[in-house]
């Protein structure tokens, strides 16, 4: 994915974001906690893993952003980043099976606990937003245990990769055989 400017980056997690709370809000307990084999997650599993990664990413951007503006102070008027880019990243991750840190694996929180915290840890992430369109962040990194290491522009991006690739599993375990109350997606 390339993005022309933070604009669209943020256009692009708020859109996947509105699907998954679209997704997730009609399912009840029991389908939420439907897993297609003892191994995989559940869909409330995959929304807390989502809400867990989205709340340290969020603190540790909001920190990295707090040292940028003590060191380096606002961006010149008119600043931008240019095209961000999370390309590479998304091809790596393609049909490839990763394994979470600890820190934010599921520990079988319910959806509807899952789905607060989210809209909690979304809205810290945007009132920040004036702040990564005040600075120049493309030298401030911190690596993905996968990826290596992603600026904040990337790190802003990657929310939209991580979150989509959740929610076609989700879509799978909705899919599965045995999924109680099956229901069409159309």
């Amino acid at each position: 994915m390339i993005y022309n400017n933070l604009r669209e980056i943020r256009e692009s997690i708020e859109a996947v974001r509105g699907e998954i709370y679209a997704f997730t809000e009609p399912l009840s307990p029991e389908q939420a906690a439907f897993r297609r084999s003892p191994e995989s997650w559940s869909v409330a599993e995959l929304l807390e893993h989502i809400c867990k990664t989205e709340e340290f990413l969020g603190v540790r951007i909001s920190a990295l952003v707090d040292q940028a503006e003590v060191s380096q102070g606002r961006a010149p008027a008119g600043f931008t980043p240019g095209r961000i880019s999370i390309e590479e990243a998304a091809k790596q991750a393609e049909g490839k099976r990763f394994v979470s840190p600890e820190s934010v694996r599921p520990t079988a929180v319910p959806l509807a606990e899952s789905l607060d915290r989210l809209r909690a840890s979304r809205a810290r992430l945007l009132a920040d937003w004036p702040r990564f369109e005040a600075l120049d962040l493309t030298g401030v990194a911190f690596p993905h245990p996968v990826f290596g290491p992603l600026n904040i522009y990337q790190w802003l991006a990657f929310f939209t990769v991580h979150e989509d690739r959740h929610l076609e599993q989700m879509r799978a375990v909705i899919s599965a055989e045995g999924f109680p109350g099956r229901r069409d997606e159309g």
